[in-house]
């Protein structure tokens, strides 16, 4: 439905979307905010910051000269170290850690079957969620998660596993079956698996053998509910660093590749997808792109057509 050109403005979008999630991870407000704030270049934001973003670019530096399996696990058992390992050595407890925002927050696991339990759909206050603004909210979670969000995802996925080997109209039907299942029985709604393939596979899991060790580990923690207490063990910059990365990486190929390669069109479309997305929210933005695409592939297929008759004449 959109020109590739249109289609990289999306998915920087997505991708400053996860750097600007960087911020959040580390309990910072988005980088604009605080640069407008005078906040970003505050001693104790920018040892944050600056640590994130600095293991982040070698990341993404590393990622581009090797795709060796283990870079990503080096990565992520190394900061966990070395992070603990200096908060031993200068005596920072880990409530001291966490905050200043350098350990996750403590959380504490509760046994799957218990919000099932917790529904009580007799409490629900329609008065309240029949409200303009609580029903716009409603809508916009529906047409970003499921719908738009999915279908963003499938197109970022289907390049890098191979576009003959992935069924698109397979794929929506049960990733919309796996939507509605969640909705009923409580849960993230189904996109969220596609996007964490996508960032599986942007972390160098490209394997059936990676895909299987994610899914042990993820139902591990659902079945084991007090492993969930190792979370709040994981520093922030993990997490953030792989944002930074992640993020970067997006950037990089929809907004400063077109750019490098003096792909100057290309380049126009994708930074005025994106920069449109910032200013009217991505929801409003995919919506506005898909009818442009749209309304470009007819005057093109129009035109083509007309030069086709006149040759035939």
């Amino acid at each position: 439905m959109l020109p590739p050109p249109m289609q990289a403005g999306l998915f920087a979008s997505i991708g400053y979307g996860l750097y600007e999630l960087s911020f959040e991870t580390l309990s910072l407000s988005p980088p604009l905010d605080m640069a407008a704030d005078g906040t970003l270049f505050g001693w104790d934001a920018v040892q944050l910051w600056g640590a994130a973003h600095a293991i982040g670019f070698a990341l993404w530096l590393a990622s581009r000269k090797t795709s060796h399996p283990a870079l990503f696990p080096v990565f992520v058992v190394g900061i966990t170290v070395c992070v603990h390992a200096v908060c031993a050595a200068t005596g920072t407890s880990l409530a001291a850690a966490r905050e200043n925002g350098w350990m996750m927050a403590a959380t504490e696991g509760r046994p799957f079957w218990t919000l099932l339990e917790a529904r009580q759909f007799s409490k629900a206050r329609f008065d309240l969620i029949c409200r303009p603004e609580a029903l716009r909210e409603l809508v916009c979670a529906v047409l970003f998660g499921p719908v738009v969000n999915t279908l963003l995802n499938l197109l970022l996925i289907a390049p890098v596993v191979g576009e003959k080997e992935m069924q698109i109209g397979l794929e929506l039907r049960a990733h919309a079956t796996g939507s509605l299942i969640l909705g009923a029985a409580g849960g993230y709604s189904n996109y969220v698996a596609i996007s964490n393939t996508a960032i599986h596979i942007k972390c160098g899991g490209v394997s059936r053998l990676s895909c299987w060790f994610a899914a042990l580990v993820s139902a591990l923690f659902l079945l084991v509910h007090p492993l969930f207490a190792l979370v709040g063990y994981v520093p922030t910059l993990v997490v953030a660093a792989t944002c930074v990365y992640i993020g970067v990486d997006f950037l990089f190929d929809n907004l400063a590749l077109p750019l490098v390669s003096f792909d100057l069109g290309a380049a126009a479309v994708s930074w005025a997808v994106f920069l449109l997305c910032q200013q009217v929210g991505v929801l409003v933005g995919v919506i506005i792109s898909i009818i442009l695409g749209q309304v470009y592939a007819v005057l093109t297929s129009g035109k083509t057509k007309t030069k086709e008759a006149i040759k035939a004449e």
